[in-house]
């Protein structure tokens, strides 16, 4: 830990959805000119992936935090300006600006939101590994991923668990993200329409508990008082489910280096 800090510097990376982070940019295109910090702080705002992001209630109990949304080229061309960087011409974009974030920074913690797309051999590659990483998992796991540099892993699901101690998690223990209720706040009173409303995903592969459960009240349903499941405008490639789930899409988008470096170019540009 440094000795010239006086409170413990914690940087917590995600990734947002692509599709997501589109939605946003169109609804505020002014923000694209604005600096790293204003354009983070209305993301949190907007409340997506609010319930995994812990970074911004930190301060208050007297951390140095910072969130950085590694995938959003959007911000992450914003800090280059500001720290007269351009953006890498080579190699992995995403990866080599939050690693020259992450090197400045030197966090006494770093907590990955997303610990597939940076595992073991992204801390490796940073010039000083912080005093404590921890990652949170609760999605499929590619193959050749390395958590042996990881301190401990969260999950909520004990198979994911299991799983992150065989992939080199020096510890691993339960834990469930929080519903904030700031959004409940801000949504205020709603009209109640339906007798059950299920937000979440259905993976063929995972919550084999939760899948048995939606399967049953799925074929149980009163078909006069049902509707088809609800579709996000966000959602837009299709996945497996059980026929008589109907045809339910889900978000995604893609995250590529080509489109990367455009959207942190583009915002550049807006900037200038």
């Amino acid at each position: 830990m440094s000795t010239q800090r006086k409170n413990l510097r914690i940087v917590q990376v995600e990734t947002f959805y692509a599709p997501y982070l589109e939605s946003f940019y169109t609804e505020h295109p002014e923000l694209k000119a604005a600096g790293f910090r204003e354009q983070t702080d209305a993301l949190l705002r907007d409340g997506f992936s609010a319930l995994h992001n812990i970074a911004p209630y930190l301060e208050a109990i007297g951390y140095d935090s910072h969130f950085i949304v590694a995938n959003n080229g959007s911000t992450q061309g914003a800090w280059l300006r500001e720290h007269g960087m351009t953006i890498p011409g080579h190699g992995n974009v995403i990866q080599d600006i939050l690693r020259r974030q992450i090197d400045l920074l030197a966090p006494d913690v770093l907590y990955f939101s997303d610990c597939t797309s940076f595992d073991s051999h992204f801390v490796r590659s940073l010039a000083r590994r912080p005093s404590l990483v921890v990652g949170w998992q609760a999605a499929p796991v590619p193959t050749g991923t390395d958590w042996s540099e990881f301190d401990v892993l969260l999950s909520g699901l004990s198979a994911m668990r299991d799983m992150a101690l065989r992939l080199g998690a020096k510890a691993a223990e339960h834990f469930m993200p929080g519903f904030p209720a700031w959004i409940a706040d801000a949504i205020g009173p709603s009209e109640e329409r339906h007798d059950l409303l299920f937000a979440g995903s259905y993976t063929p592969h995972q919550h084999a508990r939760r899948n048995r459960l939606l399967t049953l009240l799925w074929k149980r349903r009163s078909p006069a008082r049902s509707t088809a499941p609800s579709i996000s405008p966000l959602r837009r490639k299709p996945c497996h489910l059980p026929s008589h789930a109907g045809r339910i899409l889900r978000l995604s988008g893609c995250q590529c280096t080509g489109c990367y470096a455009a959207a942190a170019s583009s915002s550049t540009a807006a900037a200038t």
